[in-house]
Order: C-alpha cells, then sequence, then structure tokens
C-alpha cells in the first residue's frame, strides 16, 4: 500500500488510543517529501505503533511520547522508517516477540532479503526501524 494510506490508518488508531490516553500520549511525524507515495507492506508502520502505546506510553505512569518519521534511507533505494517512543527495552516484560518476529518475517517475504526490522534503545528512547527497498 503507499505509505500515505499506512499513516492514514496510524493516524486513526492513534486518534483512538488519544481519547484512551488524552494528555499523556503525545505524538509527532516527520514524513519526508515524496516519501508518502511509495509502497510498503500493509500494516508494517501500525504494528510497531502498536507496540510503541502498549510498551512505551502504556507501561508508563506519565504516559510517553511516539515520534514516526520517513525518509530516503543510506542507500538511494531505500526508504527508512522509524518509530520511536520514550521508554527502554525490557527483555522480560512479558512480551512473547512474536509481533516482532512476525513483522520482520512479513518485511521479508514481501520485499526481499534487503528489508530488515531492527529495534535499539537510545538515550530514554527505544527505535524500530524498517527499512525497505524501493521498487524499481
Amino acid at each position: 500500500v503507499p505509505l500515505a494510506a499506512e499513516l492514514d490508518a496510524v493516524r486513526a488508531y492513534l486518534a483512538i488510543e488519544q481519547i484512551r490516553f488524552e494528555e499523556r500520549l503525545r505524538v509527532s511525524f516527520d514524513i519526508a517529501l515524496g516519501v508518502d507515495k511509495l509502497r510498503v507492506p500493509p500494516m508494517a508502520v501500525q504494528t510497531l505503533v502498536e507496540n510503541a502505546v502498549k510498551y512505551g506510553v502504556e507501561a508508563s505512569a506519565g504516559g510517553g511520547d511516539i515520534r514516526i518519521a520517513a525518509q530516503r534511507g543510506t542507500g538511494v533505494d531505500m526508504l527508512r522508517i522509524e518509530v520511536a517512543n520514550t521508554g527502554q527495552l525490557r527483555g522480560a516484560s512479558g512480551s512473547t516477540g512474536i509481533g516482532l518476529r512476525n513483522a520482520r518475517q512479513r518485511l521479508q517475504l514481501a520485499c526481499g532479503e534487503r528489508a530488515s526490522l531492527a529495534l535499539r534503545q537510545e538515550a530514554g528512547w527505544v527505535y524500530a526501524t524498517i527499512d525497505l527497498p524501493e521498487p524499481a
């Protein structure tokens, strides 16, 4: 689907969560010009945003921030999508990790071996980064 359509679904989901969390949920978007037309696997970004809400915002009494960014990646023919949330990676949080494993598998099946999904923690933020090859 076009990234724009995926982001529309994410915005609709976040609108519902905003009612639930009120001022505890703070969201920002940074989408580079032109990348919204690029195609991404359906639910690729949505899955990461749901994880950010569940393990970042919901897990913190004070709520949290979520940043969603998309830009051309390090290679000219790559798209990088990043979903970041305040918090920390929780190894024993009760998560089975199945959602992320499935997301990685779907990305590789849809986009090939160059597609990747990586998690990292840095300076009080958790980053989920998808790198996708742009279609020729």
